[in-house]
């Protein structure tokens, strides 16, 4: 793909029928072009069909309306984009060939079946026929499809919270998805929905046996919600970086950080002195003999690590100013050090110490903007982060493309929302976490998160790709998803899923109104009756509550298949 600018003239090539299909051709592989190109009826077949795998949902769903797309694609498409296979004006010809619905994927079938216009001779030969015998959730389907079944008005709520729990012991098997995705996914998961991390033990032995150690110091240094069983198992493993990591964090126990500061690694010991989670009254809980030790180490890095710890009294600074560059670097940045002696070590112009005056929290507003000017990209990171940095110059800072500078900014409490929202498109599980705990993110909900979370899940839900373990959380945790997290369960193939949809109390009305035109007749009652609570309600609160009394009915029964069981 050419990922570069264009002539305008490209774009109304890309969009006129007139256009040669080799031509076309030439201009898929822009970018920008792709989804004009993959919409226009003159794109040739060949190329709709290699387009038909572009990772784009937007490409991939216009292919799927794309009259010129071959059938054999359309079908495959139909199991992502059911709404645009049957708006597509070939299907029209496909339903009167004898023996087509023969051709289509199971899978694809169980998506068209949300659907109350598919072909009645389709329902009644996947009920019928042996053919299908072998697949009972689609024969289920298309027996409870509205054209054969009718529509249900009395009694189908008891019908619903049997059918519901029986679905609940026996939850989808779903495609598999590749261990970095999936573990993206995980990542992202436990940021937005903590609540669920007590079930989800399984998943996380399963991420430390396959995560990168990058991934594993990642979620250790930056996410605090970690079971102690967890944390111990991250302290045993034999990588010190993982070590250094744990050294660091806020719940290990005191006794194994005793342990490791008489170990040989020196990062390891090193995180220890840098450790921010020990005030001044615990480090009196440590062996008496560990600040001396850790102050005369023959080490730099562990004297420069001590002389940055801000819960150490203030006369070490006078012990270590006359230290080595990096010792004195530390003590640049250390919020103890006298201001007269951090505008001397700014006239330095050492490239190092100027890092660590970026990093104090004492540095004037003056002194940064001098600093983000002249000094080089790792001086800029650190301007980027701090509290007192002038907005104007952190919205020069995020015109670069430096990682590092990204992770100044998303940690930067004054960061406004547009320059966090850039920052969760670059898709960086550092850049989530420092997100996900940002001020303004908090203002916001979290909403730039969820919006990545819908366009994860997205084609997952549409699919059945997604992960069993995030189908047993949301089945018992819906409730507390975010409503847009929740409505992307309207595509889903499994009724089950679309019933919940109905049953959340911040369900949009037009979401309600479309699943009144579901395929399914549970899930035509269920939104039914959701929008009727609308109607009849006229005290402000009154929805919720009366919605969420079924809502609550059926996580009864989710508690009552999963117990006390808390692996996923």
């Amino acid at each position: 793909m050419i990922n570069e600018e264009f002539p305008l003239s490209f774009i109304h090539e890309a969009t006129d029928i007139n256009t040669s299909p080799d031509r076309l051709t030439e201009l898929a592989q822009y970018y920008q072009l792709t989804p004009l190109v993959v919409a226009n009826p003159a794109t040739s077949a060949p190329i709709l069909t290699q387009l038909s795998q572009n990772t784009d949902f937007a490409v991939r769903q216009a292919i799927a309306k794309n009259s010129n797309t071959p059938i054999d694609t359309l079908f495959i498409l139909a199991q992502e984009f059911p709404a645009e296979f049957l708006d597509n004006p070939i299907i029209s010809l496909v339903i009167m060939q004898p023996g087509s619905i023969k051709k289509i994927p199971p899978d694809s079938l169980m998506s068209l079946l949300r659907f109350e216009e598919i072909p009645l001779a389709w329902l009644q030969q996947i009920k019928n026929q042996s053919l299908y015998s072998w697949n009972p959730r689609l024969r289920d389907a298309a027996a409870m499809h509205v054209i054969l079944y009718g529509e249900v008005n009395h009694g189908w709520q008891q019908q619903v919270a049997q059918a519901f729990e029986q679905h609940l012991r026996r939850i989808p098997h779903s495609k598999l998805i590749d261990t970095p995705c999936e573990n993206s996914l995980f990542i992202l998961f436990l940021l937005l929905f903590p609540q669920t991390v007590p079930m989800l033990q399984i998943q996380w032995d399963r991420f430390i046996a396959t995560a990168t150690p990058q991934e594993q110091q990642l979620v250790i240094s930056s996410y605090n919600p970690i079971a102690r069983r967890v944390l111990n198992k991250f302290a045993i493993t034999p990588d010190a970086h993982i070590h250094a990591e744990a050294a660091h964090h806020l719940w290990m126990p005191l006794t194994i950080l005793s342990q490791f500061s008489r170990q040989q690694q020196r990062k390891v010991r090193r995180s220890i002195a840098t450790n921010p989670q020990l005030p001044s009254e615990k480090l009196q809980l440590l062996p008496e003999d560990v600040i001396e030790t850790l102050l005369k180490d023959d080490s730099e890095r562990v004297r420069a690590g001590l002389s940055s710890n801000a819960s150490l009294p203030a006369y070490t600074a006078t012990h270590l100013a006359s230290d080595a560059t990096n010792v004195r670097k530390a003590l640049a940045a250390n919020p103890r050090t006298p201001p007269a002696l951090l505008a001397t070590l700014l006239q330095t112009g050492s490239m190092e110490v100027w890092y660590g005056i970026a990093h104090n929290p004492r540095a004037t507003t003056e002194q940064l903007a001098y600093l983000a000017h002249h000094g080089d990209e790792q001086v800029r990171s650190a301007v980027a982060a701090h509290k007192r940095t002038a907005v104007d110059i952190l919205r020069t800072l995020s015109q670069e493309k430096c990682k590092g500078i990204w992770l100044g900014l998303t940690a930067n409490p004054h960061t406004p929302i547009d320059v966090l929202a850039k920052a969760v498109e670059m898709q960086d599980h550092a850049l989530w976490f420092r997100i996900y705990k940002h001020p303004v993110m908090l203002q916001h909900k979290h909403q730039p998160l969820i919006d990545l979370m819908q366009q994860r899940i997205r084609s997952l839900v549409r699919t059945n790709s997604l992960p069993a373990w995030y189908r047993k959380a949301f089945n018992q945790y819906y409730l507390t998803f975010p409503a847009a997290i929740v409505e992307e369960f309207t595509n889903s193939p499994f009724w089950e899923d679309r019933y919940l949809v109905t049953r959340h109390p911040k369900t949009s009305q037009k979401t309600l109104q479309s699943l009144t035109q579901d395929g399914h007749c549970y899930i035509r009652a269920a939104a039914r009756t959701a929008l009727n609570y609308y109607e009849q309600s006229n005290k402000k609160g009154s929805i919720v509550t009366t919605r969420t009394k079924w809502s609550q009915r059926l996580r009864a029964a989710a508690q009552r298949v999963f117990g006390s069981q808390q692996d996923m």
